[in-house]
């Protein structure tokens, strides 16, 4: 048993020179490693991972190199001009021919007797215009005074009277070649009802309207020119 005992003190004694002699003691044998579990979820932060110098801090992006493509610049599209404004057409109207005959003084013009029943006369200053304006007549005025208009022919015949654009209304008497009236009647302002005698006459006389009754002038009484008609053109 002392032997056994001394073995062991003798072991002992050769591990305690061993350790000696190696520079350690077992104040500085490394303290084991512990092993950590977690339960549940943890939330500890990783540490960070180290990052060599190539995994810097991203800088400012740089642009390839090479040219880049051109980017349309959007333009601002110019709005259509404004229409100018356009007037309005407007018709013009013409103004309406009149016998150049209308221009001449009442006091210039010659006189048409119209003798009555009774011997007695009334006389009528008259345009006589060329025949070329007869289809004028006394249109185109708006107002006539007193004064008449003699339309003449070579010979008795029995012609047509309107008023197209005549805005007054007007007496006719239809005189004959022998210079008796033969007939009188009204005729209305701007009438296209067109008018023909029942007889034949040489000589017509437009007067204003009412102008013969007024005067007692009838049918049956004469007319005489107090004027020489060849003084006055006829074309």
């Amino acid at each position: 048993m002392r032997l056994a005992g001394f073995a062991r003190l003798l072991v002992a004694s050769c591990l305690l020179a061993l350790a000696v002699a190696c520079g350690g003691s077992e104040a500085d044998a490394p303290e084991p490693p512990v092993t950590v579990r977690f339960t549940g979820t943890s939330t500890a932060t990783p540490p960070a991972t180290p990052t060599s110098a190539s995994e810097s801090a991203p800088t400012a992006t740089v642009a390839p190199t090479g040219s880049p493509e051109p980017v349309a610049t959007p333009t601002a599209t110019a709005a259509p001009p404004a229409p100018s404004p356009t007037a309005t057409p407007t018709a013009t109207v013409a103004p309406e021919p009149t016998a150049t005959t209308g221009a001449l003084p009442l006091e210039a013009l010659p006189r048409i007797e119209f003798v009555r029943a009774d011997g007695t006369a009334v006389a009528l200053p008259v345009e006589i215009p060329p025949r070329g304006e007869y289809s004028i007549g006394l249109s185109g005025r708006h107002e006539l005074g007193e004064r008449g208009m003699l339309f003449h022919y070579a010979e008795e015949g029995r012609r047509s009277f309107w008023m197209k654009n005549t805005h007054f209304d007007l007496d006719i008497a239809f005189i004959g070649a022998d210079f008796v009236i033969r007939e009188i009647f009204g005729m209305e302002a701007e009438s296209l009802e067109i008018r023909t005698p029942a007889s034949s006459y040489r000589y017509a006389v437009e007067a204003p309207a009412g102008w013969y009754a007024q005067n007692g002038v009838r049918v049956g009484d004469t007319a005489r020119f107090a004027f020489d008609l060849a003084d006055y053109p006829v074309e």
